[in-house]
């Protein structure tokens, strides 16, 4: 029996409202979770996380098991692999190497998104675009114009400008390394790393490309993201208060 994408959405929206780490208080986050199609945004073929016993990551192909991949979508708690090793393994089968590209799970994403805040009409800059799902949720929320993305990948990129123009959307993506930022299109009221490698170098580089100084720590200690709050610099012109910054630890 098909297993109908609609219903899964809501099921997993209802496992994250019951969740210690889910919506919370945030009404316009479960809005968007249910208005955006996560499977949109997924490859047709993916690897679990998890591997065999034989050390393999079983590749789950939307052709031949529709329903098991639908359920890995809408999993609150795995992520998804759509690279590896940068491309050099194809999806063809059961595979092995470097995580190099993944869609993360939706309790994941909803914990990030609830952290960061973005309002309507504010500024994001996100770095590390992958499929486009996080950028679409970004965008659902701030509205037409406000979203700038970058991807080092040019042919993820490429993907996920199609997968956002698909659904009407149009934050910027742009082909880049997020180490350099992009400051051309700030300053940004939010800027959120989803991708490991930008996190751990690129974050205070942005936040000091886009005309920011870098402030406390807001996020609580027992979650996995880390916000931060900063003031304008004196005479810079380009700083907002209240800016937030949220990544990947």
């Amino acid at each position: 029996m098909p297993v109908d994408a609609a219903a899964l959405r809501r099921r997993c929206a209802e496992e994250m409202d019951a969740a210690s780490r889910g919506f919370g208080n945030a009404a316009w986050l479960r809005d968007i979770f249910l208005a955006v199609p996560r499977e949109h945004f997924v490859p047709a073929r993916v690897w679990w996380p998890s591997p065999r016993a034989d050390g393999l990551h079983s590749l789950i192909d939307r052709a031949e098991r529709p329903n098991a991949w639908l359920k890995a979508v809408y999993s609150t708690g795995a992520p998804l692999i759509t690279q590896l090793d940068d491309g050099r393994v194809p999806p063809a089968g059961p595979a092995k190497g470097h995580f190099s590209s993944s869609i993360s799970s939706s309790g994941v994403i909803i914990e990030l998104l609830r952290h960061l805040a973005p309002r309507t009409g504010e500024r994001v800059l996100e770095l590390g675009t992958g499929t486009g799902y996080t950028t679409a949720l970004l965008a659902s929320r701030t509205g037409s114009g406000t979203v700038v993305s970058m991807e080092v990948d040019p042919c993820i990129a490429a993907q996920a400008r199609r997968n956002l123009d698909g659904l009407g959307l149009d934050p910027l993506v742009i082909t880049g390394d997020g180490e350099r930022g992009h400051p051309a299109d700030g300053p940004y009221d939010r800027i959120v790393a989803t991708a490991d490698a930008c996190a751990s170098r690129s974050s205070t580089g942005c936040r000091r490309r886009s005309g920011r100084s870098a402030g406390g720590c807001r996020a609580g200690s027992r979650t996995p993201w880390c916000g931060w709050s900063s003031s304008p610099r004196p005479g810079s012109g380009r700083g907002r208060p209240g800016h937030r910054f949220a990544s990947r630890r």
